[in-house]
């Protein structure tokens, strides 16, 4: 039986080798964090999400200034070909510079990535998009349950940047202890030889998880979500008000093809040009950004 390249790189001592230079620098330079920081990565460590508002863990940062940005690169936004109903800020692959407040921003959390990844992270993709209204049309892709399937962890950052006050207006969904290592990591498993993840309608899985155990991250704009997407997770099913978010990912070098470049391959995105524009970047941002 053939294995696909996403499988291989998963297992364990594969995985583990690809990320041991990380894990050592992540050793040798741990990153400091706030009183707040710990909290939210020790309860995504505990339940595989945390949520908090911006001006909580960020107060440093102008969230109508990042609001404003959002709502004018969305006027002229791209419709996402493997999601239509979504309309992203900047297309999927991209290149990112110095002039997007999103990308300074996602490089912010970057040590409660380290912290909850075990590794120096990198930063997969920064993305932006704003979820259109789906009337009477059934949910499809991400709006149905799902896990991720890219890495052993991964740390993904949210921002509502539109109150998100109902069902209506596609609030983040998860499984609570859904993560690898939580009591229902094994539940609606990925596919074991191939890396892709089931779909899993409400119906089949409120039956097998208790309502205790599904959080709906309902919030007003200014809303911050951090998750580990292995977990089971969905969101953006819109009917009567739109949703815009901004999505920050980091991932392991487990994360990349064996044997290949572990700069560039599998990213969403391009941040080389980012770098010789940049004042006081850090080792570890070199490191996320592949620069």
């Amino acid at each position: 039986m053939m294995l696909d390249s996403e499988v291989i790189r998963r297992i364990w001592p594969i995985w583990a080798f690809n990320n041991s230079l990380s894990w050592l620098f992540h050793k040798i330079k741990r990153l400091s964090l706030s009183d707040i920081e710990q909290q939210m990565v020790y309860n995504v460590k505990r339940y595989g999400i945390s949520t908090c508002h911006i001006n909580d863990i960020r107060p440093d940062v102008n969230f109508d200034e990042l609001k404003g940005y959002a709502e004018t690169v969305l006027q002229k936004g791209y419709t996402n070909p493997r999601k239509p109903f979504w309309i992203d800020g900047w297309p999927r692959f991209s290149v990112i510079n110095e002039y997007n407040p999103f990308l300074r921003f996602t490089l912010g959390f970057l040590p409660l990535a380290n912290e909850y990844l075990n590794v120096y992270a990198r930063m997969n993709a920064v993305r932006l998009n704003l979820s259109r209204l789906m009337g009477t049309h059934a949910p499809v892709m991400s709006q149905i349950w799902h896990r991720d399937h890219e890495d052993k962890r991964i740390f993904k950052v949210f921002l509502y940047l539109t109150d998100v006050l109902d069902q209506c207006a596609g609030p983040f969904h998860y499984v609570l202890e859904s993560q690898r290592g939580g009591k229902w990591n094994n539940t609606f498993p990925l596919n074991k030889q191939k890396p892709f993840s089931p779909r899993i309608r409400d119906e089949f899985l409120e039956v097998a998880i208790p309502k205790k155990d599904i959080k709906i991250c309902i919030g007003k704009a200014g809303t911050m979500i951090f998750a580990d997407t292995m977990g089971l997770h969905k969101g953006g099913y819109c009917t009567t008000d739109q949703r815009i978010m901004y999505m920050g990912a980091f991932m392991t070098d487990g994360h990349f093809t064996v044997g290949s470049s572990r700069f560039s391959v599998g990213t969403y995105h391009s941040f080389r040009e980012y770098e010789p524009k940049i004042d006081n970047i850090t080792f570890a941002e070199r490191y996320a950004l592949g620069l």
